[in-house]
C-alpha cells in the first residue's frame, strides 16, 4: 500500500510510542513527525487522525519541557476536534484538558483553571458526572486552586475526586494525592467555614498507608509525613 498509507502512519505511531516509553524522546519525536506528515497528506489538515498525531507530538514536546511548542500543537488539535467531533465529544474535552496543562506549566494559571473547568464540564456532558475519568482533571484543578490559596475550591474538587476514585480502586496513587490535598484544605480552612481537622488526620493516615506499598511515591510520602507532623 505504499509509504503514504495510513497504516504506515499507524505503525510509525506505535513505534514512536515504544521509543517514548523507553525514554528515547528524540527518536519518538521524529517518528511522530513522520506520522503527522502522512496523515496530513492523506486526509488533509483537519482530520481527527491529524489531531491525534498533533497530540502525540505535543506530548513529546512536553517531556522536553518545550511547553510553548506543545501548547501550539494542542491548540491546533483542539480546533480540529471541536470542528470534526463537536464540543460535547470526550476527545474534545481531553484536548482542552491537555491544552490546560500547558498553560499551567507556563504559569498561565487563570487560563489553565478556566480550561480545566471547561474540560471537566465537557467530560461530564459526554460521560456523566460519576465517571472515574473525571478524577484526574479534578485533582489537577485542585492543585491550581491550592496554588491560588483557595482551600474552599480545593475541598470541592477533591471531595469529588476522592469519592470517584474510592469507588473505582484503579488509581491508588491519585487517590492518595487527592486525600492529601483534601486533608490540607480541611486542616487550613477556618472554623465554621469547612475546617475538619479530625477528618484531615484520617485522610492523611489513609493516604500514608496507600503510598507505602506504591513505587515512585517518595515525594508524596515525604509531603504526607510533613503534614502528619504538623498535625500533632
Amino acid at each position: 500500500f505504499g509509504p503514504e498509507h495510513q497504516d504506515v502512519a499507524a505503525s510509525l505511531t506505535n513505534l514512536a510510542n515504544t521509543q517514548q516509553m523507553l525514554g528515547h524522546h528524540d527518536r519518538a519525536r521524529a517518528l511522530y513527525e513522520r506520522a503527522l506528515a502522512i496523515y496530513e497528506r492523506r486526509f488533509g489538515p483537519s482530520h481527527p487522525d491529524v489531531a491525534m498525531a498533533l497530540s502525540n507530538l505535543a506530548g513529546v514536546h512536553e517531556e522536553f519541557e518545550d511547553n510553548r511548542r506543545a501548547q501550539t500543537l494542542y491548540e491546533r488539535a483542539l480546533q480540529i476536534r471541536e470542528a470534526a467531533l463537536g464540543p460535547a465529544h470526550p476527545d474534545t474535552a481531553w484536548a482542552r484538558l491537555s491544552l490546560a496543562r500547558t498553560h499551567s506549566n507556563l504559569g498561565q494559571l487563570p487560563v489553565a483553571r478556566a480550561l480545566y473547568a471547561q474540560g471537566i464540564r465537557g467530560l461530564e456532558d459526554a460521560l456523566g458526572p460519576a465517571h472515574v475519568e473525571l478524577a484526574f482533571p479534578l485533582v489537577e484543578l485542585a492543585r491550581l486552586a491550592q496554588d491560588a490559596h483557595d482551600d474552599a475550591e480545593v475541598r470541592v474538587h477533591c471531595e469529588r475526586a476522592v469519592q470517584l476514585l474510592a469507588a473505582d480502586a484503579g488509581a491508588p496513587e491519585l487517590l492518595a494525592e487527592a486525600r492529601y490535598l483534601l486533608a490540607q484544605a480541611l486542616w487550613r480552612l477556618p472554623p465554621g467555614a469547612g475546617q475538619d481537622r479530625a477528618r484531615a488526620r484520617v485522610l492523611v493516615a489513609q493516604a500514608r498507608t496507600a503510598v507505602m506499598g506504591l513505587p515512585d511515591q517518595t515525594v508524596l510520602r515525604g509531603e504526607l509525613d510533613a503534614l502528619q507532623a504538623q498535625m500533632r
